[in-house]
């Protein structure tokens, strides 16, 4: 029996989907005759695709568009492994457009971020929710992979389309089957189709294809630009973002073209090794596109006058020579299902040394494969984990560790343990960097810094320790990591081996000895926005929690803090965001205090960032932590934090009374925490004072400025400085 057909159009971002959609809404009898059924609307949950295939009935192929599928994949606003469950009687295809990488972002510069104001950094726009999910290429597109066959994907590039056919609807339906490859946008109008006016129109498109053809002929003056615009008109509004320096633009494409290039390879495209990246072939079509023939009469009127202009006339200088090659092995024990601050950390510092020109990968000893919960895809994972070598894997090798760890510490058992535990991971990653050498080794969090150091011991490379806590309490007299005194020995004399130790915090510095501390370097965590900041987005009467739920955390002070301040504060609630060990006594205890529907364990989410915005105090009660990164990216977003003055890690964060409350630990904290809390659910005028200044954290860590200072420590380990040269003209 064959199968029903179902397209999967994947929109992402800037790429046409809404005009698609318009076009399929708007043709059910065209469709209907070729054997098709598009139903208009949300498209990205099992439940509205389900009513979707029901409603359509049992003999029409199915068409799926939706942004959302993108953007929200493998999220509960998606659920997209239940998607394909749903599609398994269908034969599917994906199509997908992907942007250049420079105009992707120019547009939305151009445009003004949609909702709201443009941005002067390109960073911290590469960091907005929406743009991350955007230009994620490999890790999202191979979620679709994964869930539907390699043989699935179709991905087209949108430049080249727009180019070709005139607009990217009429490329579509040509992917689709629904019209022939010589068919133009006037001859489908002709046999029935209807194309309504383009969707969401933002003053990009032709604009930034302009701009880009002129930039083929290298460095041009401004004023020339300008004429360029002049061509096609931009409506200016108080939204208008601005075009991206010629730098900007060079060094975005240079950024992704790697991640591109992967994708054509895994998913097939043209012969061109820049597939993705190229739109300058001639249009298939018969009569002109739009944008070829705003191109045309640009070209034989403006370019030609371009030399009378009286601006810079004298060639581009030659571009400088690139930075010497790099290759950096990030090692960290375990990565499968964590979802913490230092595992996110570790994964966007190896992606953004990687988006730099280093040649990474990730290795790790799990002994399940690792499904890294963050990042892009861009940097290779590697399990060093010997399967099949007399080892156990997947469960019983935690239960395993577990079960030896847990034997008596003895003089004559030490040693074997720490064999069993440790010692293993040593040797695989030391026959690893002795199969595929690297430059340096960056080892995050103890386990893998230890290893490191035994490892590296007879080879000629370095290693760095990346620490991500208190020093004192992960290599101190702590309860923290594994007790046995053999294991511990190891991990202080790692440090002494180390060419570089990085520390969250300066203060962090003074615990080493006199002879460390000059390889001491402080590189604290970058932060950010985990989200565009939307208007309208009102704060509600909400004091919340995020971290895991573990007794440093000290949740339970919180809840007994605000089981003080519930009859006084009638309309506040008390959100706790986080998994952990401590889930069920902090449930029970919530439960013993009356507080059920005013205090609630949240679990955790996928999109913080809205939480962060929708809530109106942050409360962080933690004894310790290395560098508070929910703290710190809850402020990024307005929040006003309060934590006690006494917390390593916070403390440096928070100013009391300029961007925060630090306060007094007395006894366990409930009687100061629940002052504090009353304070500011108090007075509005405060949380907002202290709210506004706290988003300046976002400028102290701005990651691009950590990220270039991880790069020049890297590249002084290796010993492969960057040439030092003059600007460059583009």
């Amino acid at each position: 029996m064959t199968k029903r057909k179902a397209i999967l159009h994947i929109g992402t971002m800037k790429t046409g989907t809404s005009s698609i959609q318009a076009m399929l809404a708007a043709n059910a009898t065209w469709l209907a005759a070729k054997g098709y059924a598009f139903v208009p609307g949300i498209q990205r949950t099992p439940e509205e695709i389900a009513s979707r295939i029901e409603a359509i009935g049992a003999d029409k192929n199915i068409i799926i568009s939706d942004e959302g599928l993108w953007h929200h994949a493998r999220t509960l606003r998606s659920k997209t492994s239940e998607i394909r469950d749903l599609l398994r009687d269908f034969d599917v295809t994906v199509i997908v457009y992907f942007r250049r990488p420079d105009h992707y972002l120019e547009s939305w510069f151009v445009q003004g971020l949609k909702y709201g104001r443009g941005i002067a950094s390109v960073e911290h726009f590469l960091a907005a929710r929406f743009v991350k999910a955007g230009t994620e290429f490999y890790r999202q597109l191979k979620i679709f992979a994964d869930l539907f066959g390699k043989d699935a994907i179709r991905i087209a590039p949108y430049e080249r389309a727009q180019w070709a056919q005139g607009d990217v609807v009429t490329d579509f339906l040509v992917r689709c089957g629904l019209a022939g490859e010589d068919q133009t946008h006037d001859a489908l109008s002709a046999e029935g189709a209807v194309f309504p006016p383009h969707q969401n129109v933002s003053p990009d498109t032709n604009v930034v294809l302009l701009i880009s053809l002129l930039r083929q002929f290298g460095h041009l003056p401004e004023a020339a630009l300008s004429q360029a615009l002049k061509a096609v008109p931009v409506k200016k509004t108080a939204k208008a973002g601005r075009i991206l320096t010629w730098a900007e633009a060079k060094a975005l494409n240079a950024r992704f073209r790697p991640v591109l290039r992967r994708l054509q390879a895994e998913y097939g495209g043209g012969a061109d090794p820049d597939f993705l990246m190229d739109w300058s072939l001639p249009p298939k079509s018969a009569a002109p596109s739009p944008v070829r023939k705003a191109y045309d009469d640009l070209m034989a009127g403006l370019f030609g006058r371009l030399i009378d202009l009286p601006v810079e006339t004298l060639p581009p200088p030659p571009p400088p020579p690139p930075p010497p090659a790099i290759s950096v092995a990030f090692v960290i024990q375990k990565l499968a299902g964590l979802a913490g601050g230092a595992e996110r950390v570790f994964v966007e510092a190896a992606e953004a040394m990687a988006q730099r020109g280093m040649a990474v990968r990730i290795v790790t000893f799990d002994p399940i494969p690792a499904n890294v919960a963050f990042g892009s895809g861009i940097v290779p994972v590697r399990s060093v984990y010997p399967v099949g070598a007399g080892m156990p894997s997947g469960r019983h090798a935690d239960f395993a560790v577990k079960l030896v760890k847990a034997l008596p510490n003895i003089s004559l058992l030490n040693a074997a343990k720490w064999r069993k535990t440790h010692g293993a991971f040593a040797a695989a990653l030391k026959d690893d960097l002795t199969t595929d050498p690297v430059d340096i080794v960056v080892a995050f969090l103890p386990p893998a810094i230890t290893a490191a150091a035994v490892a590296t011991e007879d080879l000629p490379v370095n290693f760095i320790a990346s620490t991500h806590n208190v020093p004192e309490l992960d290599f101190g007299e702590s309860a923290r990591w594994d007790q046995n005194p053999v294991y511990r020995k190891r991990a202080r004399e790692a440090l002494a081996e180390a060419a570089k130790i990085t520390v969250l915090m300066p203060a962090f510095r003074d615990w080493f000895p006199a002879d460390v501390q000059p390889r001491v370097v402080h590189l604290p965590n970058p932060v950010r926005r985990l989200s565009p900041e939307l208007p309208g987005v009102m704060r509600e009467k909400v004091i919340l929690g995020v971290g895991r739920l573990t007794t440093i955390k000290r949740w339970d002070v919180l809840i007994n803090a605000f089981a003080e301040i519930a009859v006084t504060a009638p309309e506040w609630q008390l959100h706790i965001y986080g998994e952990g060990p401590e889930h069920a006594a902090l449930q029970a205890q919530i439960a013993a205090l009356g507080l059920q529907g005013r205090a609630r364990l949240m679990g955790v989410t996928p999109t913080i960032g809205a939480v962060y915005d929708r809530a109106s105090i942050l409360a962080h009660p933690s004894s310790f932590e290395g560098f508070g990164l929910s703290v710190a990216e809850g402020m990024a977003h307005g929040l006003p934090a309060i934590a006690f003055a006494d917390c390593a890690g916070v403390n440096a964060l928070i100013e009391d009374g300029k961007n925060g409350r630090l306060i007094v630990r007395d006894d366990d904290g409930r009687a100061t925490l629940a002052a504090g809390l009353t304070q500011l659910c108090e007075d509005e005028a405060l949380r907002a004072r202290l709210g506004q200044a706290a988003k300046d954290i976002a400028k102290t860590f701005d990651p691009g400025k950590i990220y270039e200072d991880w790069d020049k420590m890297l590249r002084d380990v290796a010993g492969k400085q960057a040439p030092v040269v003059g600007v460059e003209i583009i």
